[in-house]
């Protein structure tokens, strides 16, 4: 059985070790960031739910991959490279 998993804005800013505000301002526009999806939700009483949206886990991490750069060691301060 293939598992699917959906991730939310705070899960994704957990991937990316950012927080959840700037995935909703910043990553989640970028032109090549995934799309997301929304899933039908009914409350008690039949009233529509709302929805809020969600990405395919393996999609982030892959445009993630593709899209991160290697750090210049020159340019981490040396306090930095201490605490590493």
């Amino acid at each position: 059985m293939i598992e699917l998993e959906w991730w939310s804005s705070d899960d994704v800013a957990a991937y990316l070790r950012c927080e959840a505000e700037h995935v909703n301002r910043c990553i989640k526009v970028h032109p090549e960031f995934p799309s997301a999806y929304t899933m039908p939700m009914v409350h008690r009483g039949g009233n529509p739910g709302r929805t809020r949206p969600l990405w395919k886990a393996a999609e982030v991490k892959a445009w993630a991959e593709s899209h991160a750069v290697p750090v210049d060691p020159a340019r981490i301060p040396p306090t930095a490279r201490r605490a590493a």
